[in-house]
């Protein structure tokens, strides 16, 4: 699954590229800490918690592999810590920008009122794993990955 989106902030040309792949469990660590399915050290977002998962990992079908932004053509720093521990991302884009997600959209992009910045939210999981992940993206790098709400 890929989702590549053009769009302006301020007077800057941004592209944003996030990609899906299915996981090699083979070059992960999983445990499951405190009711939460941990991979190579990171509490993972979009999938059920259960201790069931962690031992079935072919559940385990879509995680970010790529996530990448293109500020008027030069490429954005982002940290795999910032998005490799993400599963089963939805990609339906919101059609209003200046509200928020409505029913069935899982992505909005809200370019910030200075035009140095944009926020990007992404919803998605499976199961119980439920999760809507905030980034704010500046052409030097992401503020953070926030999961409680926006930074």
């Amino acid at each position: 699954m890929e989702l590549n989106q053009r769009f302006k902030v301020g007077k800057s040309s941004v592209q944003l590229i996030i990609k899906t792949g299915h996981i090699d469990v083979r070059k992960h660590k999983f445990s499951h800490v405190d009711g939460e399915v941990v991979m190579d050290g990171l509490a993972t977002m979009g999938i059920d918690n259960t201790p069931n998962e962690v031992k079935d990992l072919r559940r385990f079908e879509e995680y970010v592999t790529v996530f990448q932004v293109k500020w008027d053509g030069k490429t954005v720093p982002i940290r795999k810590e910032d998005y490799g521990n993400i599963f089963n991302p939805s990609f339906k884009m919101a059609v209003d920008s200046e509200s928020r997600l409505a029913s069935g959209e899982s992505v909005l992009i809200m370019p910030s009122v200075k035009g140095d910045a944009f926020l990007l939210s992404i919803r998605g999981g499976q199961g119980g794993g439920h999760f809507t992940a905030w980034w704010m993206i500046r052409k030097e790098g992401v503020v953070g990955l926030c999961k409680e709400g926006p930074p």
